[in-house]
């Protein structure tokens, strides 16, 4: 992701520059974890489709702690994670939770 920038995009093959699916972001830092929603649009299930993910976030110094459904599925808002835990599928959703940590490079 580009500095200063609200655009994810996911690459199903980077070498090849193969686009699996791009998304905009939305941060609220006043929530408590933080909320990051991923408004995405991209190919699910062999059709072009639009949808939001709903996760969380925290920065620590150099460190960025994401958690959102492990499958990016489109899940309701009150389905958004609560803590920063991995998580089996529920019972009627198609994913559980992962949880990325990403440091800066220096």
């Amino acid at each position: 992701m580009r500095r200063n920038s609200n655009r994810f995009t996911y690459y199903q093959n980077i070498q090849r520059g193969d686009v699996k699916l791009g998304a905009d972001l939305k941060v609220d830092p006043g929530q408590k974890p933080g909320h990051i929603d991923f408004a995405i649009k991209g190919k699910w299930k062999g059709k072009e489709m639009e949808w939001t993910t709903h996760g969380i976030y925290s920065i620590k110094g150099d460190e960025l702690t994401v958690c959102l459904p492990e499958k990016f599925d489109p899940w309701e808002p009150e389905n958004r994670p609560k803590e920063f835990k991995s998580t089996k599928p529920a019972p009627d959703k198609g994913s559980g939770f992962v949880v990325y940590v990403l440091k800066r490079k220096k």
